[in-house]
């Protein structure tokens, strides 16, 4: 029998998170983020969430023959490892769990945070970079203390083109995105743009060491699910892009192990990442400075930005009650 929803969380209800400035705070963007720009965006969020300070880890290099390996799981449970060029369709029944450019990261950003003396931290974690959240907060759950994934890629495994635009098209998303008029308000930006040039530079370093494959590949939701259910578990909430080019709030929640894996899920308007908005970094720190029980009907654990639509929430309650139904 399906739940009856009630209205969306607001944020003056939300509890504010005590001694937030007693921590530190990491920030990691993902592809196209360097250290530079890490530390840049992390100093606007806590100018807003008053942390003390950031931490961040160096840049990806792409020497190293092992970054662009996957390591995977079989049908028979055993770890395995793989380069990442090879099509994961050839390796039965694999599920892949990281590669090993993300493993090194993760080991660099507890050694990081050891190295503060700030334990336990909060952190943001963004599109490929959750991988190494996921990773880092896997191996040492007790060092994290709120955690926000903002579209995370590492979650989900993507179908093939094919599948993603049979999809999006039968869940009427794809025709949003076409239908979409171009909306300037709140696009304010707080950081400066990055040169075409610097993008392709990312880009192909990117390629190079690893770290783009790995957005496509991972498939790390029941590492989350272990995070969730850790003695130390830290308070992990996500925000979801409901024009994200790929990892969209319907295939998140449907990638989830358990909806109690996340204390709170935020469906914004944006598109993938934070991409320097105003509006969106504001949305980030009412997330952040909210605190939600997991305890709690996961339907009162979920929020929608302003403008998102009727008929898109009920395509999201609609597959909360088929989730919750099974």
């Amino acid at each position: 029998m399906a739940m009856e929803h009630g209205t969306p969380i607001l944020d003056s209800q939300l509890v504010p998170v005590e001694n937030i400035g007693e921590s530190a705070f990491v920030f990691m963007g993902g592809i196209g983020y360097d250290e530079q720009r890490n530390r840049e965006v992390g100093g606007a969020i806590i100018g807003l969430t008053g942390h003390r300070d950031v931490l961040t880890i160096p840049d990806a290099e792409a020497k190293g023959t092992r970054k662009g390996t996957a390591v995977y799981r079989g049908a028979d449970g055993t770890e395995r490892e793989s380069p990442t060029k090879l099509p994961i369709k050839t390796i039965d029944g694999a599920e892949i769990r990281y590669t090993r450019l993300h493993k090194e990261r993760a080991g660099k950003l507890i050694a990081r945070i050891e190295s503060a003396g700030s334990e336990p931290v909060d952190a943001v974690f963004q599109s490929v970079d959750v991988s190494t959240g996921l990773i880092a907060m896997h191996e040492r759950p007790e060092l994290f203390r709120k955690v926000v994934l903002i579209d995370p890629s590492s979650v989900i495994k993507l179908p093939s083109m094919r599948q993603y635009l049979k999809e999006e098209w039968q869940s009427g998303n794809l025709r949003d995105i076409l239908n979409r008029r171009k909306d300037t308000s709140g696009f304010e930006k707080f950081e400066a743009p990055v040169s075409r040039r610097e993008k392709f530079k990312r880009a192909r370093l990117s390629n190079r060491n690893g770290n783009r494959i790995a957005s496509y590949i991972s498939s790390q939701a029941p590492m989350l699910h272990d995070i969730a259910v850790a003695q130390n578990a830290p308070d992990i909430s996500i925000i979801a892009s409901r024009f994200d080019h790929a990892y969209t709030p319907q295939r998140l929640l449907q990638a989830l192990v358990s909806l109690d894996d996340v204390n709170s899920f935020f469906i914004t308007n944006f598109r993938h990442g934070l991409g320097g908005k105003r509006l969106r970094l504001e949305q980030l720190v009412s997330v952040f400075n909210g605190s939600e029980d997991r305890s709690k009907s996961f339907i009162d654990r979920i929020r929608f930005a302003e403008g998102v639509t009727d008929e898109y929430r009920k395509r999201i309650f609609n597959i909360i009650d088929s989730r919750q139904e099974k």
